[in-house]
């Protein structure tokens, strides 16, 4: 029986409202998150929802450096600013990356549907 809490996650993925929203909704065994150095890590197991992982100051078309790897599940992570928000890594992915969003405060948010996730999220000078 999938319960209503369930069924909202599995609609997290891919719905605007809910991305942009500030609310965080998750069910997960482990989320670890640390920010040091200009460097932002972030490991999951078995993460579902949508969580905002940092708020992060971003100069207008920031460079960062993203190691994003999911070895379960099904996983992206976005910046929100000013009502729009967009993908940085959606899969396994290690690169140079630019946000088009402009200067100013970023929401990192992380968006998995029952996802093992490796972060690595650098902003580069």
């Amino acid at each position: 029986m999938i319960t209503n809490a369930e069924s909202k996650l599995k609609d997290f993925f891919n719905d605007d409202k809910i991305i942009l929203s500030p609310i965080n909704y998750q069910k997960t065994l482990k989320i670890i998150a640390s920010f040091r150095k200009g460097s932002l890590k972030c490991e999951t197991k078995n993460f579902s929802g949508i969580k905002t992982i940092i708020w992060l100051r971003v100069s207008d078309n920031q460079k960062f450096h993203i190691e994003f790897f999911i070895s379960k599940g099904k996983a992206k992570i976005v910046a929100v600013r000013k009502g729009r928000y967009e993908c940085l890594a959606e899969a396994n992915i290690n690169t140079e990356i630019m946000t088009m969003l402009g200067k100013g405060f970023h929401r990192i948010r992380l968006i998995g549907e029952q996802a093992d996730i490796h972060l690595l999220l650098t902003k580069i000078a």
